[in-house]
């Protein structure tokens, strides 16, 4: 207990014995300042500003310091007995190798190649509809659906990443408002399925190298055509067309351009994979008894009676539905 008789003829001015009876805490500030510390600080001071200093090279070490998993966010979901899973995935922040390995993890244990460790729970119901969060699943084909909102990062992991994506013909979407630029447009590409709001941005610009390399013009040229020439076969196995590569490199690392929606059109980005589409056609040919070039013709009319979709931003639903009902109608008609 602290003595405030000792304390009363070394109190300071403003902390009289009352105030410092009614509050205790007061006491620790009410002892002798006399000893002096570095440059003519009180010990008190001294001790308090030290203190405040760690605290605050604390808080930076853990703003600074990034998990190495920041970039990815995954959840999934199976039902008991069925051999398929979803799995949700949310790519922010900046494209880093480890999530390559993230995501390949996480589709090894969802297909039972690997055990489930702790933070890799799923949510499995059961036939009944009840969870059975005990169970785990085991599946033969996985369903990826992506959102990306991301400012770029490696390109060997966004190419990596756009390889398992394209693998399992995933759903990819940037939402309105979202950014996808740099290299997480390598990943939006590989997508077989995208989707890109209105007010989503898509930016390009050329690659660089964090890593020192040789500085001399041969050895960058040599370095640049090989990394051009990876991009565009990647493109190109994506659907996209590969002169979207030639056209990132022209831009310098320090600027961004934002494609138009009729550049992504263009280059293919903007709309789904064309076997995606094709084999979209294919199944609404055959839902409505038509071949192929019936279909063409019928949805030539339809787009002269109901307009572009007005699909494209989730927003838009009511009008979506309507279209989409007014499509239906012209379809169906010869």
């Amino acid at each position: 207990m602290v003595n405030f008789a000792k304390l009363s003829n070394h109190r300071r001015p403003a902390q009289t014995q009352g105030e410092i009876e009614k509050k205790p805490w007061l006491a620790h500030f009410a002892k002798p300042t006399s000893k002096q510390g570095p440059s003519g600080f009180s010990r008190q001071q001294f001790v308090g500003i030290r203190l405040r200093t760690a605290l605050f090279a604390i808080g930076a070490m853990i703003c600074l310091v990034k998990p190495v998993w920041s970039a990815l966010e995954m959840n999934h979901s199976c039902y008991a007995g069925s051999d398929s899973v979803n799995l949700n995935l949310a790519l922010k922040g900046e494209i880093i190798e480890s999530d390559v390995s993230g995501l390949q993890r996480r589709l090894d244990i969802v297909t039972g190649k690997l055990q489930p460790t702790d933070g890799y729970a799923s949510l499995i119901t059961s036939p009944n509809g009840h969870d059975s969060s005990h169970a785990h699943c085991n599946a033969k084909r996985v369903y990826i659906n992506a959102t990306l909102n991301s400012t770029g990062g490696s390109v060997d992991a966004a190419i990596r990443l756009g390889e398992i994506i394209r693998s399992a013909k995933s759903n990819v979407i940037v939402q309105a408002d979202a950014i996808c630029y740099s290299s997480c447009v390598l990943v939006l590409a590989a997508a077989p399925r995208r989707h890109i709001e209105s007010t989503a941005k898509i930016g390009i610009h050329r690659p660089y190298f964090r890593k020192s390399l040789s500085a001399s013009y041969e050895d960058m040229d040599d370095t640049y055509r090989k990394l051009t020439t990876r991009i565009e076969n990647f493109l190109s196995l994506s659907g996209v067309q590969p002169q979207l590569a030639s056209e990132m490199m022209r831009i310098p690392p320090e600027q961004i351009r934002i494609l138009t929606r009729a550049e992504l059109d263009d280059y293919g980005l903007g709309t789904d994979n064309i076997a995606v589409q094709e084999a979209d056609a294919m199944r609404e040919a055959s839902k409505y008894g038509v071949s192929r070039q019936e279909l063409v013709r019928r949805r030539q009319n339809a787009l002269r009676i109901c307009g572009p979709t007005p699909c494209q931003d989730i927003a838009n639903i009511d009008a979506c539905v309507m279209w989409t009902f007014c499509k239906d109608k012209a379809l169906k008609n010869r």
